[in-house]
């Protein structure tokens, strides 16, 4: 049998997750959503992994051809 979640408790780094708010468009959710879906992770864990380099950022140079183009010039 799984042992129940304890709040406090590392689950699966060696320290608590922290609570952090961010804002995002709709479309921008969105793009998130289906992002971690492709993963299979929460929105979250996606963030997290990415912040700690387990999902790597492709260079937007390196990005062609994977939508969008990206922009890469100041507002």
């Amino acid at each position: 049998m799984a042992s129940k979640k304890q709040r406090g408790k590392p689950e699966l780094y060696d320290e608590v997750k922290k609570r952090v708010t961010i804002a995002l468009t709709p479309t921008g959710d969105k793009r998130l959503s289906e992002l971690a879906s492709t993963f299979d992770l929460s929105k979250s864990e996606f963030i997290e992994q990415l912040a700690r380099g387990a999902i790597p950022i492709l260079a937007p140079e390196l990005a062609t051809g994977l939508g969008k183009p990206w922009n890469t010039s100041s507002p």
